[in-house]
């Protein structure tokens, strides 16, 4: 995820770069290893470099997303402990942990770098706002330095490149809901947004092709019901954001942030299925600074695409975000005689209402027309 209302254009590959990218993300996979250094490292460099900074006096919130604009670093904390509170913003030369300890001074509020590059906002409760500092004391703002991200983070932040593209949670396993991986008792495989763009999946099948759980029987390209072979049973099973849906056709996975595949019985979490598993496709959701990212490229043969992702907060507290996709798609696959035509306008909600309640809302429109001659 890019902070900054920035335009980033690419150009992706062929096939054939496809596959070389699959090979690297596979190898990379089976390597399994985290720099935690590396990272605590590279959070110490970024720290201490300073830049010129220009945020006038304004709204805590206001003033952190000009702050995430500037410095580039991405920040995770609720809209709902901001409300109401001001900052005296900062102009001039600092580090970026100099410039957010100004942002913040007099709100009581603190923060915790977790990650290279990532910080978290927190506003201490109440109790822990009862026992202040005796007269005379200047407290300061606790600043934790550490290689792992706290539960709080969103899923986005998971399954970098930089951490191998292992993720420490699932986003859902029906009724137990959001788990860490650690803590689930069922074999999940989960396939991260940046690992899908880096091996620049055209459908699920690319993803399957790179699963260890899964072996692809029926292609989407086939224009049948795709179909999924996992430990030695058939399925095309499948949920969205944990909640079951039908069979689809034309599975598209712009707008997705990661797949995961249960391997095992599902019944318990999803109700009667196959026993081979279940697939879970889950939705992007708006981001907490502006994104704004335009992709033109390739899919192999004539399939000229472009896609834009945007996202954002619409309001100055924070409470209303949004995510829209729209890819366009037209053109020749490498098989012959196959076109692919499509139209994607995929859009996400988000409102806070309360501090424990959030409205979340999905519409998709997935034009998909494939052309081919009769496989039979």
């Amino acid at each position: 995820m890019s902070a900054g209302n920035e335009w980033r254009g690419e150009t992706r590959r062929s096939a054939r770069a496809g596959r070389a990218a699959t090979l690297l993300a596979t190898t990379m996979l089976s390597a399994g290893i985290v720099d935690a250094a590396g990272i605590a490292s590279a959070v110490a460099q970024s720290a201490a470099q300073s830049r010129d900074f220009d945020i006038a006096p304004q709204s805590l919130s206001t003033a952190l997303r000009q702050f995430a604009d500037q410095s580039g670093m991405q920040l995770a904390y609720r809209t709902s402990e901001l409300r109401g509170l001001k900052s005296p913003g900062v102009k001039g030369p600092a580090t970026p942990l100099q410039a957010l300890a100004r942002i913040l001074a007099g709100s009581s509020v603190s923060y915790h770098v977790t990650a290279a590059n990532m910080v978290t906002i927190e506003r201490p409760s109440p109790l822990a706002l009862a026992t202040e500092a005796p007269d005379g004391a200047v407290p300061l703002d606790p600043i934790d330095v550490g290689a792992e991200a706290t539960a709080n983070h969103s899923l986005a932040s998971e399954g970098k490149a930089a951490d191998g593209y292992r993720v420490k949670s699932v986003s859902s396993l029906g009724a137990l809901g959001r788990r860490s991986l650690l803590d689930t008792p069922f074999a999940v495989s989960v396939t991260s947004q940046e690992l899908i763009r880096n091996i620049q999946a055209m459908s699920p099948d690319d993803v399957f092709k790179l699963n260890p759980f899964t072996r692809t029987l029926t292609p989407q390209g086939a224009g049948w019901t795709p179909v999924v072979t996992i430990r030695g049973f058939n399925t095309s099973e499948r949920a969205e954001d944990g909640l079951r849906r039908a069979t689809n056709f034309a599975q598209v996975l712009e707008d997705k942030e990661r797949v995961e595949v249960l391997s095992g019985l599902s019944g318990f979490m999803y109700g009667a299925a196959s026993p081979a598993g279940m697939i879970n496709y889950v939705y992007k959701r708006p981001t907490i600074e502006r994104f704004n990212q335009l992709t033109l490229g390739n899919y192999g043969g004539d399939q000229y695409y472009v896609h834009g992702d945007f996202g954002g907060r619409v309001d100055d507290a924070g409470s209303l975000g949004y995510r829209l996709n729209i890819v366009k798609q037209d053109g020749g696959t490498p098989i012959d005689y196959q076109k692919i035509d499509r139209f994607l306008v995929s859009g996400a909600l988000d409102w806070q209402i309360a501090d424990k309640l959030l409205f979340e809302f999905n519409g998709v429109h997935n034009h998909y027309k494939t052309t081919s001659p009769n496989s039979y």
